[in-house]
């Protein structure tokens, strides 16, 4: 029986591709990047030219808000989470090039290694291998690599369907502040933020923690510079919080901030604090106030201070 296509467009192709071609399944950096950076290293090959593959930490890879592969292989000492992160580089510079039109999967083999690469306008961004696959339900990675593409490319449609070219008039480009993320980036990333507004009612150490907590869930930001909050304004009804978090690329800040803001939720979520901005009409009929023994709410921790940085 012949195997059913991976798109809706063409069927697998078979082929037998060289080492390049099989880092590049791996998610790894573009080819642009200094051979120095970590992320363009290679998966080690072993002196019996074996490349070691073994069950890791399962990662998420998720793009345009659906997440398109659970990743649990560790290939070579690198693992699911660090694949996602070389990955959705990766995805980032295609997209930069291509309009994002088609997705699909090849069969691919190299040294003891046998799996597929999924491409998207024929560039591969990465790779998936049996390992990948959830061994609980018994789903097999030719099962696995097919969802996959079938959801990839769900994601392109949407994405390229909320694509617009805006009109900026010269009058507006005058007379608005323009912010540039790229000029002042250096070593250290580049800086982008995002406000929330919570309630007096919600101790704001538990706030800063929440926040840091979700920026250190999030695969595109930085460790270091460690994310930080800022209390912008005290406003009548609520304070204004700011997370400030560093990424390694500017042009994945919409990604950044997207998987960002799902973890914000998840965390609030799982502390049970609205994301809210009461606002009232009358004085409440009790105070809006944090009793000194709920100031360290968890996740806070006693010893949150909070210092001065520099960007």
């Amino acid at each position: 029986m012949p195997t059913p296509p991976m798109n809706r467009r063409q069927p697998i192709r078979m082929c037998c591709l060289g080492c390049l071609i099989w880092i590049l399944s791996l998610g790894s950096a573009s080819a642009a990047a200094p051979p120095s950076a970590p992320e363009s290293a290679p998966a080690p090959i072993s002196e019996s030219g074996r490349i070691e593959v073994s069950q890791g930490e399962p990662a998420s890879l998720t793009f345009w808000n659906r997440e398109i592969a659970i990743l649990r292989a560790d290939i070579g000492g690198i693992s699911p989470a660090e694949r996602v992160r070389r990955i959705q580089g990766k995805i980032t510079d295609v997209l930069v090039r291509e309009p994002g039109n088609t997705a699909e999967a090849v069969r691919s083999t190299f040294a003891n290694l046998n799996g597929f690469w999924v491409q998207i306008d024929g560039h591969p961004v990465f790779g998936l291998v049996p390992e990948d696959a959830d061994a609980v339900t018994g789903e097999t990675v030719d099962e696995q690599v097919r969802r996959v593409v079938d959801v990839l490319q769900e994601a392109l449609d949407a994405r390229r369907e909320q694509r617009s070219l805006p009109l900026i008039l010269d009058a507006v480009l005058v007379g608005s502040p323009i912010t540039n993320y790229s000029r002042l980036a250096d070593e250290r990333g580049a800086v982008v933020g995002t406000k929330v507004t919570i309630g007096y009612d919600t101790p704001w150490r538990q706030v800063h923690a929440m926040l840091t907590l979700a920026a250190g869930r999030t695969s595109l930001v930085r460790k270091e510079p460690a994310p930080f909050v800022l209390q912008r304004t005290l406003a009548d009804f609520y304070p204004e919080y700011e997370l400030f978090v560093h990424i390694d690329r500017p042009e994945q800040r919409f990604f950044a901030l997207s998987e960002l803001h799902g973890h914000i939720q998840d965390v609030f979520n799982e502390y049970g604090v609205q994301i809210m901005s009461p606002n009232f009409v009358s004085q409440p009929d009790q105070k809006v106030w944090v009793p000194e023994q709920d100031w360290y709410a968890a996740p806070a921790a006693p010893e949150t201070r909070t210092a001065r940085r520099e960007l």
